[in-house]
């Protein structure tokens, strides 16, 4: 049995190692229970540059596949 995925969300360097930066995960994991890949990363994103996240928390993140 082959086992792949369609898509990977990753980060380009390191992430920081945050409360903030673990709250933004949690949100991206909880919404990719009811949203496609594709969506979730944006949406958590856009919510935590809404919270004044720094950047550096996020901007790493990157989403590959369909």
């Amino acid at each position: 049995m082959l086992a792949s995925s369609r898509s990977v969300v990753g980060a380009l360097w390191p992430l920081p190692d945050w409360p903030l930066t673990v709250a933004l995960m949690r949100d991206f994991h909880g919404r990719l229970a009811f949203l496609p890949s594709v969506a979730a990363p944006p949406q958590a994103i856009a919510e935590a540059a809404r919270r004044d996240v720094s950047p550096l928390a996020w901007g790493p993140l990157a989403h590959s596949g369909a």
